[in-house]
């Protein structure tokens, strides 16, 4: 992640905001790599949600780590961590958060107050390289969002992401299935509660 630097950045952000993850096995063991670059972003508690029996022996200084059990209904750990994560929004004690993934997501500047970034919408992702894609049903969006960076709005959102989670739960289409869960629950029933990020809050790493 690399947004242009804002004149918001430093300033205090409006209401308490966290940024969060989720991981399972030995993804838990290895958030110094990536996870921890958030720090950096002021006014933010990090908050990383592990699956599973034990925390990881290897701690990052500045995260605060949540143990919960396996949910066996999701059929995968990597899905389950990928759905829940959006209910784990809610227990952490913010009126702002940000999430991403536990292993491939950096953020290499100050994050401005994300109350800024989502104005009156609900959730705020950035548009996939390959936005142009039919939904089931024959929905066709020029928006497919990626799942791996999204900004909520806690209370606002939590019918949104309540839904997004029955769906993972009654529908298993593949283990990465959860971004097209959000997209599908955010264009058929929330079109007007997604605000677009530019793709600096999403930027991916090309490496010749």
């Amino acid at each position: 992640m690399n947004p242009h630097p804002t004149p918001e950045t430093t300033a205090e952000p409006p209401g308490r905001q966290a940024i969060l993850t989720a991981v399972y096995g030995a993804h838990a063991e290895r958030l110094d790599e990536t996870f921890a670059s958030f720090g950096r972003t002021p006014g933010c508690t990090l908050h990383a949600f592990v699956v599973g029996r034990e925390l990881p022996r290897r701690q990052v200084e500045g995260v605060r780590y949540h143990l919960r059990p396996p949910d066996a209904s999701f059929g995968h750990p990597m899905r389950e961590v990928d759905y829940r994560r959006w209910l784990f929004v809610d227990e952490v004690e913010a009126d702002w958060v940000l999430v991403v993934d536990g292993l491939d997501v950096a953020c290499l500047q100050p994050l401005p107050p994300f109350a800024t970034l989502l104005r009156d919408a609900w959730v705020g992702a950035c548009v996939e390289h390959n936005g142009g894609r039919y939904l089931p049903g024959g929905l066709y969006t020029s928006n497919f969002v990626n799942a791996g960076v999204t900004f909520w709005n806690v209370a606002a959102s939590r019918p949104l992401r309540e839904e997004v989670v029955a769906r993972g739960r009654r529908f298993f289409r593949s283990l990465v299935d959860d971004q097209l869960a959000l997209n599908e629950v955010l264009h058929c029933r929330y079109p007007d509660r997604l605000v677009l990020l530019p793709c600096h809050y999403n930027f991916r790493a090309s490496l010749g």
